[in-house]
């Protein structure tokens, strides 16, 4: 019984939108810089020397929409695994086009449940907004250590992992000086 519903999780994602396939080299209004990747594919290989970096700092921005007053993107940013190793890991930012109020936007962080364990499954991997659950604010979901980039392991349901990733995108939302994430 337990192979037959990780068979039908897995399935369940299949194939996902690849995303945006055209994405353009520009700077936002608050400098944020987008980088162009000929697919969203390309994005998921890892730099072939990774500098160690801080929790939160960003390796890679992708462009996924700009549509409805609302940039989402896709980010790869520095995390760490359970034994306290650096580890790439990717996720999507939405935050709004609009000015933001004083202080920055509220942040909102999603976390998927259990989605399946195929990298179509990441939803850095889908093409749509993350919701902020009707606050107007910045919306951060991550894939999850393992689930995104490509060649790494995912350690499946591990709370620590998660959690860190999770506030990890937090901080690689505040690193975007367009999206204005508030500190608080």
């Amino acid at each position: 019984m337990v192979g037959m519903t990780f068979t039908l999780v897995v399935a369940a994602c299949g194939t996902a939108s690849s995303g945006n396939q055209n994405s353009v080299i520009g700077h936002g209004l608050g400098g944020t810089v987008f980088s162009s990747y000929p697919s969203s594919e390309d994005f998921y290989k890892l730099p072939s020397h990774l500098d160690s970096g801080s929790p939160g700092t960003l390796i890679r921005i992708q462009t996924i929409s700009n549509a409805n007053g609302l940039m989402t993107l896709r980010v790869m940013y520095h995390s760490r695994d359970t034994f306290g190793h650096d580890a790439a890991v990717t996720g999507v930012i939405t935050y709004p086009t609009s000015a933001a109020p004083k202080g920055g936007w509220p942040v909102v962080a999603w976390d998927h449940g259990t989605s399946g364990m195929s990298q179509s499954c990441a939803p850095s991997r889908s093409s749509g907004p993350i919701s902020t659950f009707g606050v107007r604010g910045v919306g951060v979901a991550t894939d999850y250590l393992g689930m995104g980039p490509d060649g790494e392991i995912l350690p499946y349901l591990n709370r620590m992992t998660e959690a860190e990733a999770t506030i990890d995108i937090v901080r690689a939302a505040r690193q975007i000086p367009d999206a204005h994430a508030s500190a608080t």
